[in-house]
């Protein structure tokens, strides 16, 4: 019996799509054979990149090596590795409100009182920032601007 590698499973799954990738993918396998097919890379994320956004880094006067760099696949994964590594339950954070519902259901598993910042036409309500400000939060997650990249409409925090 043949040896099925990942190669050829990766080579058989795309023969069974009509997608304008399947030739390059199909070539690509019969190039690269070996197990890293099967494994997901470094955790941190693309070397060459880390490395690329320290040098950036570097021309802004901010020291940091690629291995202090860490990717993430968007603003939800790296505001949960945020809320979930640098918070701990009874901690308090500023959030826009309305503002980003997915921050809002990382932050309530977490334990975290959410103290809600009204937004204005302007911005957030620098009054109500001031005086929540007081109560010393261990995050603040404000957006200059009303809206953001995202398409996610904005959510009301309620308790």
């Amino acid at each position: 019996m043949p040896d099925i590698g990942a190669c050829r499973l990766k080579t058989l799954a795309v023969a069974r799509c009509h997608c304008p990738e399947r030739a390059h993918l199909s070539r690509l396998c019969r190039r690269k054979n070996g197990p890293y097919l099967l494994e997901y890379g470094d955790p941190f994320g693309y070397l060459p990149f880390r490395e690329h956004l320290a040098l950036m880094l570097g021309t802004l006067g901010i020291t940091a090596h690629p291995g202090q760099i860490l990717l993430t696949h968007g603003t939800s994964q790296a505001l949960e590795l945020v809320i979930h590594y640098l918070l701990k339950a009874g901690d308090a954070a500023l959030v826009d409100d309305p503002g980003y519902y997915n921050m809002f259901g990382n932050l309530r598993l977490q334990g975290i009182e959410m103290l809600p910042v009204p937004r204005t036409p302007d911005g957030p309500d620098v009054a109500i920032l001031e005086k929540l400000a007081t109560a010393q939060p261990a995050l603040a997650h404000l957006r200059s601007l009303g809206k953001g990249a995202n398409r996610t409409p904005p959510c009301k925090v309620r308790s």
